[in-house]
């Protein structure tokens, strides 16, 4: 005897197993489908989320590239003050200069230094160091004496070693006898005298830190994300959020030592987490966000939910509806057994009740008949059995295969050469090219070589069906050939200057076709001496380009190539269209100079962002 969970399926009842296919049917695809939505979702969150945070970096990066500025400027003022210029000479180690300075210049860069303290309210001290080492400072609560050695200090080991450049000293204690001890970060200067030409002191303006942290406070990296300000060495400046408690905070910054700008998903210290930076081209230092993965779990967890609940809700009624169904299946067929025992122990009078035509009720009604007529019910019978036996008919559809047609294009091609039908030899050469071209690959982007040959291939066919009403000039810069073009943008413009412009004048028209490299653009023209356009026609069509709005049926070809070509390399590019009434149209299609479709990519990226 056979065991297992098919012949267990096959030996059950008719109503458990349609239940039974009924809830696999929806539950199989309901499961599979919840799956690929929501990892779909997870991956548009990350990537939302990546991009949001890399902005947010950016912008943090800008708002401090702009403080830096602004407070930058101020370590440029002893250059605007001659008694600040002869105190740090006079004070300098350089015999010729000592003591060259009166009182009257030191109250002078007293006074220098306390108007310094009321431009900025961050300002905490602000100090000239001479280079025999005497340092005169002043805070806000008066003067203060420094309680430091400037030039023995390693904090300040890189203002020594500038060339009056500014310099960023990161975030460390202040000392200042009567102003106490602070945390600062500071802006120096090494100053020049440049009557001198000599290098005669520093000037050090300490700023409070809470305006990096109010700068690194206002950035937002998701709900639980973290910021980490750098300097240009390495150093932190403010962190904010989970990181500053955080125990992987020494391999975030090792990761950001080696690496310029971030933007990725990394594990680190055990824990998935996005990673995205921007560095200040004005500072040096670099802003680095940190976002931990299961904020964006969080974001999609709501996702999740609703499909469950979704998959509750289905499967309930997925369950109702295959009872009622079930049901209405099976009791019909019951009833018929019933009625059949009836039969089989003698009762022929007995005839089953029929309540509807679908199967089951034809069924109740051929068992009707077979008890009312035994010679009925054979031939139905035999009937029956000989519709199950018949064979759906399928009717199969050719497909056409286009290399089969291009191929037989090339066959035809062949005999009426065969025959000395040259011309006719040509122009089906010049649709098999047409065709061939438009079957080849998928690609959009093409050579302008072979968009010219396309065009060419197309002016050939209808000089043939006008018998000659035109004749074609071209003007091909061989420079132009080795670029890119979109496919397709040409043979429209041509097509245009034929059918709106050519075939309703009267006598003979000529067709230019000019393809010019210029500068950094390809231009390529299609001019007409048909019958043009008067002016409210022509601005009515330029319109229609400008604005992106529907094209008519008899100008769909231009709007198409104009949309395409603004897609492709932005609204700098496209066509322009010049007409006059009586004397034809120019219109003139501008595209990048490019030579490869990679870079055609690069621009559309480069032109969306």
């Amino acid at each position: 005897m056979k065991t297992g969970w098919f012949p267990f399926f096959s030996n059950l009842n008719l109503r458990p197993k349609l239940i039974i296919l009924f809830m696999i049917s929806v539950v199989v695809p309901l499961i599979v489908f919840g799956s690929i939505l929501y990892r779909v979702s997870a991956q548009e969150v990350e990537v939302e989320m990546r991009q949001t945070s890399l902005q947010t970096v950016q912008q943090m990066s800008l708002t401090l590239d702009e403080y830096v500025r602004q407070i930058d400027t101020l370590s440029k003022m002893p250059y605007t003050s001659p008694e600040a210029e002869r105190y740090l000479l006079g004070s300098s180690n350089v015999k010729l200069y000592t003591d060259k300075y009166s009182a009257a210049d030191v109250e002078a860069v007293e006074t220098f230094l306390e108007n310094l303290l009321k431009v900025r309210q961050d300002i905490e001290f602000v100090s000239l160091v001479s280079l025999n080492g005497n340092i005169v400072s002043r805070s806000r609560a008066g003067a203060v004496k420094a309680q430091y050695d400037f030039y023995k200090e390693p904090i300040y080991e890189n203002l020594r070693k500038s060339t009056g450049e500014k310099t960023m000293v990161p975030l460390h204690e202040a000392d200042y006898l009567f102003g106490g001890k602070k945390r600062v970060f500071s802006i120096g200067r090494k100053v020049l005298s440049f009557h001198e030409g000599f290098y005669i002191g520093y000037i050090l303006i300490d700023y409070n830190e809470n305006a990096i942290i109010k700068i690194g406070g206002g950035a937002s990296i998701g709900k639980t994300g973290s910021v980490l300000l750098l300097d240009k060495y390495g150093n932190v400046m403010h962190s904010s959020g989970q990181l500053a408690r955080s125990s992987g905070t020494e391999d975030i910054l090792r990761i950001a030592a080696d690496k310029e700008n971030m933007n990725e998903v990394l594990d680190v210290g055990g824990d998935k987490r996005i990673l995205v930076s921007s560095v200040s081209e004005y500072t040096g230092w670099k802003v680095v966000g940190v976002l931990p993965y299961e904020d964006i779990l969080q974001r999609v967890k709501g996702i999740k939910t609703v499909f469950y609940a979704m998959g509750i809700i289905c499967v309930t009624l997925v369950f109702a509806f295959s009872m009622l169904v079930s049901k209405g299946v099976v009791k019909p067929i019951r009833l018929l057994q019933s009625t059949m025992r009836q039969v089989e122990k003698g009762d022929t009078e007995a005839k089953v009740t029929v309540r509807s035509r679908n199967e089951l009720g034809q069924l109740s009604l051929s068992f009707n008949r077979l008890i009312e007529k035994l010679n009925v019910l054979l031939r139905t019978i035999k009937s029956v059995e000989t519709k199950k036996r018949e064979a759906e008919l399928i009717a199969l559809k050719s497909q056409i295969n286009p290399h089969f047609l291009y191929n037989t294009l090339d066959s035809i091609r062949m005999m009426a050469i065969i025959d000395d039908k040259r011309e006719i030899a040509g122009a089906i050469e010049a649709l098999a090219n047409i065709f061939r071209y438009s079957i080849k690959g998928r690609e959009d982007i093409v050579d302008i070589k072979e968009e010219i040959e396309q065009a060419m291939n197309y002016v050939h066919l209808q000089k043939i069906r006008y018998e000659d009403k035109f004749e074609v000039i071209a003007d091909v810069d061989e420079q132009a050939l080795g670029y890119k073009a979109i496919k397709f943008s040409l043979q429209p413009i041509v097509e245009n200057a034929i059918f709106h412009g050519i075939e309703n004048k009267k006598g003979k028209g000529a067709l230019w076709i000019s393809v010019k490299k210029s500068s950094q653009n390809i231009v390529f023209e299609v001019r007409d001496d048909g019958v043009g356009m008067d002016e409210t026609k022509l601005a009515e069509l330029v319109g229609r380009l400008s604005a992106k709005e529907e094209a008519a049926a008899d100008h769909l070809g231009l709007n198409n190539v104009h949309d395409r070509i603004r897609l492709y390399f932005g609204e700098g590019y496209g066509l322009s269209i010049d007409s006059k009434a009586g004397e034809g149209t120019s219109v003139t299609l501008t595209i990048p100079a490019i030579t490869s479709e990679e870079k055609v990519m690069r621009n559309v990226i480069g032109h969306v962002g």
